[in-house]
């Protein structure tokens, strides 16, 4: 893949989120996993790591209303699970969503996936203002970036200093070149597929750079 001449030599295992059907899969020396809440079964939803090293599992949902992230939470989750990733379509509802997540132990995670191409950088600094408005430790943007100044304006935004305190994991979809430009900006997360879709890496491919320091 020509975008990996655009990745570090190294890889920091703490940026990358691997997504798996279960944490059953969850095994170094990766140690953020994500499952999708919207289609795993209870069966497969409390299964537990099959390793002792200490791992993060963040829960995903698309859904946005406080009500189906409630349903979610009243389901058995298994006890890797330390985050639930939601989407954000307005402050008031994401309000009420993140202190029921809180309620139930976990961490919330706001995402906002957006449909449409930033014109400029200020039409992505409105939606990270939403998402820094829940006061969270992490929130995650994730926007169409076909072309060069689409990724351009993700990387200024990297670039800024942060008028608030969350870690920002901002993902230009679209091409490779463009997450590749996002993780070296200092996306603080990235997210690998069981199998190539041809704009992400696998956790295989993503393997040989690995940051070879012992796990925490």
């Amino acid at each position: 893949m020509a975008a990996d001449l655009m990745l570090p030599s190294t890889i920091d295992p703490e940026r990358v989120v691997l997504e798996v059907p279960h944490v059953g899969h969850a095994r170094p020396p990766w140690r953020w996993f994500e499952i999708d809440l919207d289609h795993i079964s209870d069966h497969d939803l409390i299964r537990t790591p099959p390793t002792t090293q200490p791992v993060r599992a963040s829960a995903m949902t698309r859904h946005h209303e406080p009500e189906a992230v409630a349903r979610h939470l009243a389901r058995p989750l298994s006890s890797a699970v330390t985050h639930v990733q939601f989407e954000v379509r307005n402050l008031g509802e994401a309000r009420r969503t993140t202190e029921l997540i809180r309620a139930a132990g976990l961490i919330p995670l706001p995402a906002i996936h957006r449909s449409e191409s930033p014109r400029d950088t200020d039409d992505l600094r409105r939606p990270i203002a939403l998402l820094a408005a829940l006061r969270t430790p992490l929130i995650k943007l994730a926007y169409p970036a076909p072309d060069p100044p689409h990724i351009a304006a993700g990387i200024s935004i990297l670039s800024e200093p942060r008028a608030f305190g969350a870690e920002l994991a901002l993902i230009p979809m679209g091409t490779p070149e463009g997450r590749a430009a996002a993780y070296t900006a200092g996306s603080r997360l990235i997210w690998a597929p069981t199998q190539p879709d041809g704009e992400r890496w696998t956790a295989d491919q993503l393997l040989p750079r690995l940051d070879p320091s012992p796990l925490l």
